[in-house]
């Protein structure tokens, strides 16, 4: 058979392949909705904080025993296996989700699902016109592919989870830095800032590289929400965050916080440990993720400041993507669904490496990860199966070094503009 003929063949089986399995996701959502068991989704979470503040108790919304009556009352009665699937987002940007709390839980996680289909073809229309649009066809396909067969999309329907939200402003943020709108791209890390452990690497990546509109339109617009929260909530809310979220970090197996779930270094020391074993040594584990965290944002920045910031290069596309999976690699607390970030720091790594030698393997990795992650690394609210060694991790790191690599061996020559 024809060499063309063969490659033809192998794109049609991948795109048949992917457009399955993200028939699968959507039949898994109905399926939840139907029997009633979007309850155990995170989403009662996110509802049980919404409507801490809609009832006027926002001074409390930290407070376990008062998350454990609120929750217990959407569920009509029930709890979590753990007691509480806590409220852990922080009090800037819980505003703007309150209204969500108007309505029945059900319903809520109906609207919030809309939103996040809008928030799908928000994504990929911005992959396809922002990062593919010079890529040939077969390319911006597979694209699209990767992205709805990727795993972490499943569990963040499912979850009802804000990752759609933060991969579409991380996305959003980076294409504003390209275009020098600084202070668009400060909005967009600022709704990023809904997940700090995910915004503060590219904060760095920003700091290092002396981009101080976006440091002070960033400060500057997050104060304003601090504010209003503050104004809302009561000034107390803020040493009750951080008491909470000290507490939430740190817990090891307790108030749904599972390291060996997570695709990062904390969960992959859980994993080789053994997570059964691996509660005794919690304390040892969760300081040297933490430490190896704070020693990555610091050569994060320091690696920045060395270099020259360049938006419309290549060369700065590809070092927003390795900044990105190595944030998410560190990060102290990253779940399965916030993996979804993997889609737009591989579409940029691939668009700045598909002309060097080797680009084409790279992409082949890349559209081969949806399908290796999910075969191997069965993904699910406390479901801890698969290898010691996640796939998506050997896959992150497989890109950091790929990344690595590429600027260190050509640190002087440009790669194609963007």
């Amino acid at each position: 058979m024809h060499r063309d003929t063969l490659s033809a063949v192998a794109l049609r089986l991948v795109v048949i392949a992917g457009f399955a399995v993200f028939a699968v996701y959507v039949g898994e959502w109905l399926a939840l909705i139907v029997y009633d068991a979007s309850k155990a989704a995170d989403y009662t979470a996110f509802m049980t904080g919404w409507t801490i503040v809609l009832d006027g108790r926002g001074r409390e919304l930290y407070d376990v025993a008062t998350q454990v009556e609120v929750q217990r009352r959407l569920l009509g009665g029930l709890s979590f296996v753990a007691g509480l699937n806590p409220f852990n987002n922080p009090p800037h940007l819980v505003l703007p989700f309150v209204p969500l709390a108007l309505l029945p839980l059900l319903p809520s996680y109906l609207v919030w699902s809309v939103i996040q289909f809008g928030l799908l073809i928000w994504l990929g229309w911005r992959l396809l016109t922002q990062v593919a649009n010079g890529w040939r066809p077969a390319e911006r396909v597979l694209m699209i592919v990767a992205l709805l067969a990727m795993p972490p999309l499943e569990v963040t329907f499912l979850q009802g989870a804000l990752s759609l939200l933060i991969t579409v402003a991380m996305l959003e943020a980076f294409v504003a830095l390209r275009a020098g709108r600084e202070r668009t791209a400060a909005v967009w890390l600022v709704v990023v800032s809904l997940k700090p452990q995910v915004a503060i690497a590219i904060g760095a990546a920003v700091l290092g590289g002396r981009r101080w509109r976006v440091v002070a339109w960033g400060l500057g617009l997050l104060a304003g929400t601090v504010i209003v929260s503050t104004a809302v909530l009561g000034v107390g809310i803020w040493p009750a965050y951080v008491r909470f979220l000290g507490a939430y970090v740190g817990s090891f197996d307790v108030l749904s916080v599972q390291p060996a779930l997570m695709w990062n270094l904390r969960g992959t020391i859980t994993m080789l440990v053994g997570p059964a074993s691996a509660a005794a040594q919690a304390d040892a584990i969760n300081t040297a993720a933490l430490l190896v965290w704070i020693a990555g944002i610091v050569g994060i920045t320091a690696w920045w400041a060395r270099r020259e910031w360049a938006p419309a290069s290549m060369r700065f596309q590809l070092g927003f993507a390795l900044t990105l999976v190595l944030g998410m690699l560190l990060s102290p607390h990253l779940n399965p669904h916030d993996g979804l970030l993997l889609v737009p720091a591989a579409a940029l790594a691939y668009g700045a490496l598909r002309t060097e030698r080797f680009g084409p393997a790279f992409g082949a990795l890349l559209i081969a990860a949806p399908f290796l992650i999910l075969v191997t690394d069965p993904i699910g609210p406390n479901v801890v199966a698969g290898p010691p060694i996640r796939v998506a991790v050997v896959i992150m790191v497989a890109m950091v070094i790929w990344i690595a690599a590429t600027l260190a061996r050509s640190p002087h020559r440009a790669l194609p503009a963007a």
